[in-house]
């Protein structure tokens, strides 16, 4: 009974397409690059240049009327997403490498999360101080 329930998840591997996978990932379906205007080639600078146009010209308070509010108000997302992304080298150069092998699903998968949730403080640094709590509650405890 257990192998073939490991031959059909096996196989449904296959069946998924991969194309619809990565709609999550970074900026969706459209190119990051192509959203801000910008080649794959580009320096940090002309990103920031790019995004700030594309900011002044679509940001929400920039228009009066409530329909084109909320069109701006997606657009100035998907920009500000964007630049999110390509304005940090390492993120830029997931990025890339999802644009150059889409079929590594899980690969790019795991490298989109690890930066959204990886911890920002070193965890040395953090036990480091945990051991020393430690130590020092154990210490007054038993003087």
């Amino acid at each position: 009974m257990n192998s073939y329930i490991y031959l059909i998840f096996f196989l449904s591997l296959f069946v998924i397409n991969v194309d619809s996978l990565i709609n999550g990932l970074y900026c969706g379906s459209e190119n990051c690059y192509d959203l801000l205007n910008v080649t794959r080639s580009a320096s940090k600078q002309e990103i920031v240049k790019a995004y700030r146009a594309l900011a002044r010209k679509y940001h929400p308070d920039m228009t009066k009327v409530a329909t084109d509010k909320q069109l701006y108000t997606e657009k100035f997302r998907a920009f500000a997403n964007a630049y999110e992304i390509l304005k940090d080298e390492e993120t830029r150069t997931d990025y890339d490498r999802m644009l150059d092998n889409p079929d590594e699903y899980y690969s790019h998968y795991y490298h989109y999360y690890r930066h959204r949730y990886a911890p920002k403080v070193d965890v040395r640094i953090v036990l480091f101080i945990l051991i020393s709590v430690i130590s020092a509650i154990q210490y007054y405890r038993f003087i």
